[in-house]
């Protein structure tokens, strides 16, 4: 019994963790798709004002 035990927990522990990842997975994707955008303008914009072209 102690045999089958130990390998039923790690599959349980493996498999758990699995959907806690995939979750995650799905927060950070929603999450990028939100924020990408924004980040995007405003790296436009910070490199305009390093190349010292402030006309758009």
């Amino acid at each position: 019994m102690k045999e089958l035990l130990l390998p039923l927990v790690i599959i349980i522990v493996f498999a758990l963790g699995y959907l806690v990842m995939k979750r995650i997975d799905t927060f950070l994707e929603s999450n990028r798709k939100e924020i990408d955008p924004e980040h995007k303008e405003k790296m436009f914009f910070e490199k305009m004002i390093e190349d010292g072209n402030d006309k758009l």
